[in-house]
């Protein structure tokens, strides 16, 4: 399930291991994972994700924020993936709300200019 928050950027609960080739197929050319390794006993880690999107319609980019602990550098980091993207992005975190956080902040700081 995926939730569109502008024409660029949706956000998603987590994907798994054999799900990453739908993301193509629903128009996205750039996966974001929001999750740091570790996060849950069951979840899969980062390099798992990554093997899966290893394909030429889809870039992975791992770029974890801890629960609580985003910080500006954070929220840069997705503005950048936003300017040199393939195609719209996909942000999985979770539930979405860390994905979404992260694109709020993104657009805060480009508006002030930072």
């Amino acid at each position: 399930m995926t939730k569109a928050l502008d024409q660029r950027f949706s956000v998603s609960l987590q994907l798994w291991p054999g799900e990453l080739g739908l993301v193509p197929e629903a128009g996205f050319g750039t996966t974001v994972n929001n999750r740091p390794d570790g996060e849950e006993a069951r979840e899969p880690a980062g390099s798992e994700l990554r093997a899966d999107a290893q394909r030429p319609d889809i870039a992975f980019v791992d770029i974890p924020i801890v629960p609580g602990q985003m910080t500006d550098a954070d929220a840069r980091a997705l503005n950048e993936v936003l300017a040199g993207e393939r195609g719209r992005v996909l942000g999985l975190c979770r539930t979405g709300g860390r994905s979404t956080r992260r694109w709020q902040r993104s657009h805060e700081l480009a508006a002030a200019g930072g």
